[in-house]
């Protein structure tokens, strides 16, 4: 199923690998994000390149549990073809080299690419690219943010699933994109 510019695609049935984006997003308490998630439980996969790029962000106390939630999603590692694939877009569309391995995973697989890169990403170009849109208009939100959407955002909830359980805050976390 081709996902149309916006993402509205909920990409029922269909796996899903999860951008580092996603997950940072998420971590961060971006409600939109856990609701995103919530929806796609079950079919999200994780690649090792977005799990380095998570745990990369979280001191070691909270890192355990950012692991916590990473192992609660199967891993896609990057093998042989994978990686070659991966060169090939590089190499065709100038990504970096993480962002080239995140699409050569998800295609390889079988997946859409759930991320709000579309810098490098864009759905209409990329069928395998789905972009949560409601995590992007959350997003435009706490750039200019309200009283309430500061309070909103400052702390991470989520549903009563194991899945998803509230984790504290990491010191730093950078998008990795």
């Amino acid at each position: 199923m081709a996902c149309d510019i916006r993402g509205e695609s909920d990409v029922r049935g269909e796996g899903v690998l999860l951008d580092s984006v996603i997950l940072i997003d998420h971590f961060n308490g971006v409600e939109k994000a856990t609701t995103y998630l919530r929806r796609v439980e079950g079919r999200a996969r994780v690649s090792a390149i977005a799990r380095a790029e998570v745990l990369s962000g979280f001191e070691p106390p909270q890192a355990g549990l950012a692991r916590m939630l990473l192992d609660s999603f199967p891993l896609i590692v990057i093998d042989r073809p994978v990686a070659d694939l991966g060169a090939e877009l590089r190499r065709t569309f100038r990504w970096r080299l993480p962002d080239a391995l995140q699409a050569a995973a998800a295609t390889h697989h079988g997946l859409k690419l759930a991320t709000r890169n579309t810098t490098d990403f864009p759905a209409k170009r990329f069928d395998f690219v789905v972009v949560p849109s409601e995590c992007e208009r959350e997003r435009a939100r706490a750039a200019r943010p309200s009283r309430r959407a500061a309070r909103a955002c400052g702390k991470i909830s989520g549903p009563n699933t194991p899945l998803l359980r509230t984790l504290p805050r990491p010191r730093i976390l950078r998008e990795a994109v």
